[in-house]
């Protein structure tokens, strides 16, 4: 990964699916990452996640944001990270921001988005 991202707002992907934000403040040769103002978001899915029963019903609402402040993020758990860009994001309503679930569609399959 290019140094060059230290000291900017990144965003990452972990291995199991959490999205953390932060200002990336160093890492190292194993992809470990410190962040400062760390910030994960989570996405909870809208309707009932367990089969059409009410004990797997998930509250359909925005995602969440817990703030994490300093953070460290161990390398192996590093999915996908990329650059935020700051003026996109403080227009951001993530208000607006649901899942609803995977459709079971493969991408092949999947119609285009407009």
């Amino acid at each position: 990964m290019d140094a060059s991202l230290v000291g900017k707002r990144v965003s990452v992907v972990t291995a199991d699916g959490q999205h953390i934000v932060g200002t990336l403040t160093g890492m190292d040769q194993f992809l470990n990452l410190c962040f400062a103002d760390a910030t994960a978001i989570v996405y909870s899915p809208s309707g009932d996640a367990g089969g059409g029963d009410d004990d797997g019903a998930y509250p359909a609402g925005p995602p969440e944001e817990s703030p994490l402040g300093g953070f460290v993020l161990r390398g192996d758990e590093v999915a996908c990270i990329g650059l935020v860009n700051t003026v996109l994001e403080a227009a951001l309503d993530r208000t607006d921001h649901r899942f609803d679930g995977f459709t079971g569609q493969s991408a092949a399959t999947a119609a285009p988005v407009a």
